[in-house]
């Protein structure tokens, strides 16, 4: 065994990850994410299916072949299974929040698809053979927000006859409510477990996975600073009376303008964790 094995094998990143996720800071304001999906799901439909240049980069790398069958878990309003059920053959689509998948329906209904099946149920609590059957592909693209994550990711290789890909935060997004937050709560804004933890369990399941790392970068072009305001006191929904004016001077200072266009910045970095399935037992 190498020194970089022995080192991953003798850390229990199972227990690293849960301490992680129930230390970040929207688990603490919210510790049952269905309602904290649900809350989120207007927010969710409007501004994560503008940002086409990542969905882009994403649906690019996942490459579905036409006509397999893809599993969604965590689905959301439909960011990946909309624009992938063009190209597959059928999508089934996990998703616990009944607010996403009422925009998930909606979204699906005006772009004139009819391929996809929706499950609202917590991935813990699907019945791979009773409730789903095993897929070709299965994706997960930020939503692996289960505290028995190893489980988890052993039901994902199970449900899956061909391949996983996996999309998870890399590093620290340097978003604006990472300033904002400690404005607006008095704490400082804990993010929560990343791409690695997972990289790590998976190699502890006896799954060497593949993984791609790369940047997004602004700007974004919104119509006006109060636009910018309204969206983001509707995310944060702070308890703070003087809440919408701390954003707006924050917004005020930060914000760009090019071109005579109002524009916001946005960095982060994304993971695509993948692995084609191959024949032997993993260890659970």
């Amino acid at each position: 065994m190498g020194i970089e094995a022995g080192m991953i094998e003798g850390v229990n990143w199972e227990e690293l990850w849960k301490k992680a996720l129930l230390a970040a800071s929207w688990r603490k304001r919210e510790t049952d994410p269905v309602r904290f999906f649900d809350k989120k799901a207007n927010w969710y439909n409007r501004t994560v299916l503008k940002r086409t240049d990542t969905i882009d980069q994403m649906l690019s790398r996942l490459a579905i072949d036409h006509g397999c069958s893809v599993l969604d878990i965590g689905s959301g309003p439909g960011t990946l299974a909309i624009p992938l059920a063009r190209t597959a053959g059928k999508i089934t689509a996990v998703e616990p929040s009944g607010e996403m998948l009422n925009h998930l329906h909606e979204n699906a209904g005006k772009a004139g698809i009819n391929n996809i099946t929706t499950i609202n149920k917590r991935w813990e609590d699907v019945v791979i053979g009773k409730d789903i059957k095993p897929h070709d592909v299965v994706i997960a693209s930020h939503s692996l927000a289960m505290a028995d994550i190893k489980e988890a990711l052993f039901k994902i290789d199970q449900a899956a006859t061909q391949r996983v890909c996996i999309f998870d935060f890399a590093g620290k997004p340097q978003w604006d409510y990472l300033d904002l937050w400690p404005k607006l709560y008095g704490e400082v804004f804990v993010h929560g477990p990343n791409y690695i933890f997972i990289v790590n369990i998976l190699y502890q399941m006896g799954i060497t996975a593949n993984v791609e790392v790369w940047e997004h970068h602004g700007p974004k072009q919104i119509q006006s600073l109060e636009d910018a305001v309204r969206e983001r006191v509707e995310y944060f929904d702070s308890p703070l009376p003087s809440a919408k004016a701390v954003i707006r001077e924050y917004l005020k200072k930060n914000l760009v303008t090019e071109d005579d266009k109002v524009m916001t910045r946005r960095t982060s970095k994304t993971a695509m964790i993948s692995w084609k399935k191959s024949t032997g037992d993993r260890e659970l």
